[in-house]
């Protein structure tokens, strides 16, 4: 059950981090080029997100992966 709690919040910080980090970004190009900005905007912010939950994938795999294994002497 914790590393289901900590998968969660390893996915909560990393939306917050990206809707900052896309805010930002959105607002910056929504000045300089709407139309580019937006599809710039849409490409960068599924690919940091699929990296992001990737990251808490992996993390929370080798914590289970570890939990499971036997002792060693």
């Amino acid at each position: 059950m914790t590393d289901a709690i900590d998968l969660l919040f390893c996915e909560v910080r990393t939306v917050a981090a990206l809707g900052v980090v896309a805010a930002a970004a959105l607002a910056v190009a929504w000045f300089v080029a709407p139309v580019i900005g937006i599809l710039a905007f849409a490409i960068g912010f599924f690919a940091l997100a699929g990296i992001s939950i990737s990251r808490c994938a992996r993390r929370y795999e080798s914590a289970r992966v570890a939990h499971h294994q036997p002792a060693r002497i």
